[in-house]
């Protein structure tokens, strides 16, 4: 009896040593990761990107589709339950930067209840709001936090979904937070550097701004990949599903040569002509490439007057735009800040294969799935 009890408690250990899966609905895929603890140093344990052709909205409301898409990846990979820890769509909520000030008897929540009442529309009792604390200066009287609020209808329409599709929800936050869970893990224990990272999704993108392990800034910037693809089709007169092919494709050479340069020392004349293509998408795209290096440099001038004049020392980069080729290389040309795209997968190189990635999706980011995951761990 006694090795029986012992085994079944060493069942149960195990379980629970295996963390939720992070869960994510992006624009036209599923993610999922799943991690194992390892004695305190996570390592994924599955991993899955599911394309869809759907839009977002249409699979949210057909959680039948998304039961069925998910079936086969359950079976097939080493997911353990189908307990997710998940984040809204980015068109669920909005994350607004509120001052309040507690007072005698009142509480931080109620402090900041108060403060927000007057900048959403109708009763508040229609929204779901959670916050965390900004950090500030020690002898500011004024306190900030940073409040994502959502529409109680759209948090009840997706948690219906994933109940729906056989899904059991163990916590529900915000894309922000599990990035900073992520960059949070990333950052040596004592290495408190402000890092930014720019979330390029289809119509917005989302700049935050991270301080060690704290999160400081959180901004929709209406600058997305949909508007720079609209910029090239008007500009070359040609559809918008080849201008997302091009750049999907070949994204945008930042050679430091010119175009004479390069015609003159090729020995390929199908060489010239791209790099001659190549920077003609950056001519036409560079006005909305340097709109977002302005709201950069408003982020960096934001986390240095949060952190005693410490700078952002890097900018990590992922969502749509990341995918491009070259992405990194383009953005260093234009910031004067280190760059680089966060793929946390590729830290698992040994695994990829077994991580049902389609080929086409190799560069896709994993990112906040992945600090979803973390949340448990």
């Amino acid at each position: 009896m006694n090795k029986l009890s012992n085994f079944i408690a060493s069942l149960k250990s195990h379980r629970r040593a295996v963390g939720a899966i992070g869960f994510e609905i992006m624009r036209e895929s599923v993610n999922l990761v799943q991690m194992n603890p390892n004695a305190g140093k996570p390592t994924i344990r599955a991993a899955a990107l599911i394309p869809f052709k759907l839009s977002r909205d249409e699979l949210i409301d057909n959680p039948k589709t998304l039961k069925d898409l998910l079936k086969p990846v359950f079976k097939q990979t080493g997911f353990s339950k189908k307990e997710v820890v998940t984040c809204l769509p980015p068109s669920f909520f909005k994350v607004l930067l509120t001052s309040y000030k507690p007072g005698t008897g009142i509480s931080d929540d109620e402090a900041i209840v108060e403060a927000i009442k007057e900048r959403v529309d109708g009763d508040l009792s229609d929204y779901i709001l959670d916050f965390i604390p900004v950090r500030t200066a020690d002898n500011s009287e004024e306190k900030l936090a940073l409040v994502s609020v959502s529409p109680r209808e759209q948090v009840v329409r997706y948690l219906e979904c994933l109940r729906k599709a056989g899904l059991k929800v163990a916590a529900l936050e915000i894309g922000p937070i599990a990035l900073n869970r992520l960059l949070g893990l990333l950052a040596s224990e004592n290495d408190y550097e402000n890092t930014l990272s720019i979330n390029f999704g289809d119509t917005s993108s989302y700049l935050s701004v991270h301080g060690g392990r704290r999160l400081l800034l959180d901004r929709e910037v209406n600058i997305g990949e949909s508007q720079l693809i609209s910029e090239l089709s008007h500009a070359l007169d040609i559809d918008e599903a080849l201008a997302r092919r091009v750049l999907h494709r070949d994204g945008i050479s930042v050679d430091s040569k010119n175009d004479d340069d390069q015609a003159e020392g090729s020995d390929s004349p199908v060489a010239a002509d791209e790099n001659k293509i190549s920077q003609k998408v950056l001519e036409i795209l560079k006005p909305q490439l340097l709109a977002m290096v302005a709201e950069i440099n408003k982020a960096t001038v934001y986390a240095a007057s949060q952190s005693r004049g410490k700078p952002v020392s890097r900018i990590y980069i992922l969502g749509s735009v990341a995918r491009w080729p070259n992405a990194d290389k383009l953005f260093r040309s234009l910031v004067d800040i280190p760059i680089s795209v966060l793929d946390p997968i590729a830290n698992y190189q040994p695994m990829k294969a077994k991580l049902m990635i389609p080929e086409q999706y190799n560069n896709q980011c994993l990112g906040v799935a992945t600090g979803l995951a973390l949340r448990e761990i």
